[in-house]
């Protein structure tokens, strides 16, 4: 064994060491990222239940809240945010989109169906706990 073979062979524990470092602080083992909350309701427009929609939850800038967004999908006029995808306490922004459920024959454009309403944009805060948020658009 050379000279060189014997250090190539000291430097990599060193190596190893380091590259195992750097791997591990990317892992999530460290707590990343504002607490998110479970976020539940119904959505209903000319009151009845929105057959399909989106509901979309994003920090308010303009309030000093940040954060990621969270999103969930309206189904049957009732949404519930995902397991540790939740929204984070505080002002937020709300965006709403609702479909008739009724796709196109052979799917086309518009795989959930005709939009029901434009966007609908609301703010609502969110309690660092579980929260119901019910939203009633275009009401009767």
């Amino acid at each position: 064994m050379t000279v060189n073979q014997r250090s190539n062979i000291r430097q990599w524990p060193w190596f190893l060491t380091c590259l195992s470092s750097i791997l591990l602080s990317g892992c999530g083992l460290s707590d990343s990222g504002p607490t998110r909350y479970d976020a539940t309701g119904a959505v209903t427009f000319q009151g009845k239940p929105v057959p399909y929609g989106e509901i979309i939850f994003e920090p308010d800038s303009s309030k000093g809240n940040e954060g990621p967004a969270a999103r969930a999908v309206i189904e049957n006029g009732t949404y519930k945010t995902e397991k540790d995808k939740g929204v984070v306490a505080g002002a937020v922004r709300v965006r709403i989109s609702g479909y008739d459920g009724n796709p196109p024959p052979g799917g086309g454009t518009q795989p959930h169906g005709k939009p029901l309403f434009s966007e609908y944009v609301d703010k609502v805060d969110q309690p660092e706990d579980v929260a119901t948020h019910d939203f009633s658009i275009g009401k009767k």
